[in-house]
This record gives C-alpha cells, sequence and structure tokens, in this order.
C-alpha cells in the first residue's frame, strides 16, 4: 500500500513540492515533511530548508487572523 502511494506521488507530484506542502500541513509539519523527504529520496539539504520555510509560512497569518 505503502508504495502504491509513494509510486502515485512520484509520477504526478515533484517531490520538493511535496516536501513543501506536507509542512504546511498543521498535523505533519516539519518532522512529517522530512520524513516524506526521506522516502521520496529528497537529500536532506534540501528538504530541510524548504520544510522550515513551509513550517513558517503560514504563522503570520495565524498571527493576524487569530481572536483575542
Amino acid at each position: 500500500m505503502l508504495e502504491t502511494v509513494l509510486s502515485f506521488f512520484q509520477e504526478s507530484v515533484n517531490p520538493k513540492v511535496l516536501v513543501f506542502l506536507i509542512s504546511l500541513l498543521p498535523i505533519l509539519e516539519l518532522r512529517g515533511a522530512l520524513i516524506a523527504a526521506s522516502l521520496l529520496g529528497v537529500p536532506w539539504q534540501v528538504a530541510a530548508p524548504l520544510a522550515v520555510v513551509g513550517n513558517l509560512l503560514p504563522v503570520p497569518f495565524i498571527i493576524y487572523f487569530i481572536e483575542s
């Protein structure tokens, strides 16, 4: 099952974009993105900055739209 899901994403989506998108998700965040990068074969030197930027991107919007 895992191989089927990975092959689907490897064929249809760029792995770097997928790492970035996973890091945007509140549940998986940075740790899930780095695990996905490892499974997709993205080098950690590329995956770490992508995941950090993707993890920090929603923060200003959350702070701006939070209700006090």
